[in-house]
């Protein structure tokens, strides 16, 4: 077996129905498995998934797990442990590839580019989700494009250069692939919350490449409610404090004025970009929890 496809789930919808469609579409010559490590889901998209693959031939595991197990890490870790591929791909249930060549691609370029273990691609918003996701997106993704392949060459400049140093180490599971023997080695570390950067940071400082590549892309978006966009941010600064020690909290005054600069621009690019009500209300949300989050208490 070339290749195993884990994917996470628990309520995992129309989307994840949707997912798994496109990943019985895929056109390549190389086998390939589908495994999925369910959560408890109790909306019947896994007996939906389960109706579809009577009629494939692509080989699927269901493994199902307790709710209070979930951890990010761990799980997809005691996924692969069934699966039987060389490469390990790694998506989540709302991410669609958006094409059927997507698993030929990512085997294609672990082929031609032997030296890397780890690869992560683009992501594309979902059609019903703000249009100012679009533009969001691209700005990520170019950026990342900006280093194609991912090696510490200049340790003074990664121990020094935060900049530099996110760059390298940014990794995505909603769209990733990683080498079996890596993982035997470098398993995900047990979290609640980013075990991919975590994982990437690892294996870029012990001497391999990870590569970006875009034609690799899924569908893969989120339009948060108010009270879902704080908490994903308190995550995430809680998360890149803890395991990153990078400052993510800024004092109030600073904070105000480089969110009021960002919010007149993203109020212009809607403007100009003549965007339905959605993108200013997800702009709105952003802007709140910002402000609700991102200042740096006194101690």
């Amino acid at each position: 077996m070339k290749l195993s496809i884990i994917i996470p789930t628990f309520n995992g919808g129309t989307l994840l129905v949707s997912c798994f469609r496109k990943l019985l579409k895929q056109k390549t010559k190389f086998l390939y498995e589908i495994i999925i490590i369910d959560s408890e889901s109790q909306d019947g998209s896994i007996d939906s998934i389960r109706k579809i693959n009577e009629k494939s031939k692509i080989p699927l595991k269901i493994i199902q797990i307790s709710q209070k197990d979930f951890n990010h890490g761990a799980t997809r870790n005691k996924a692969i442990e069934k699966s039987v591929g060389e490469i390990i791909s790694l998506i989540t249930q709302d991410s669609i590839p958006a094409d059927n060549h997507w698993v030929e691609n990512i085997i294609k370029t672990f082929i031609k580019h032997p030296d890397i273990i780890g690869l992560f691609g683009k992501h594309i918003r979902h059609k019903h989700h703000p249009k100012i996701i679009d533009r969001d997106l691209k700005l990520h993704f170019d950026y990342m494009a900006s280093l194609i392949v991912r090696t510490i060459k200049d340790h003074f400049d990664y121990s020094t250069n935060t900049q530099k140093r996110q760059l390298l180490h940014f990794f995505s599971n909603n769209n990733s692939a990683i080498l079996r023997k890596v993982w035997k080695r470098f398993p995900f570390p047990h979290v609640t919350y980013g075990e991919d950067q975590l994982w990437a940071k690892k294996v870029i400082e012990e001497g391999y490449s990870l590569k970006y590549c875009e034609k690799i892309a899924v569908k893969h978006s989120h339009d948060f409610s108010l009270l879902q966009h704080i908490s994903r941010k308190k995550i995430e600064i809680q998360y890149f404090q803890k395991f990153f020690n990078y400052k993510m909290t800024y004092p109030y005054r600073t904070l105000l004025y480089l969110n009021l600069k960002k919010l007149y621009n993203d109020i212009r690019w809607c403007i100009g970009n003549k965007t339905k009500l959605s993108s200013y209300t997800y702009v709105m949300k952003t802007f709140v929890s910002n402000i609700l989050v991102g200042f740096e208490k006194k101690s």
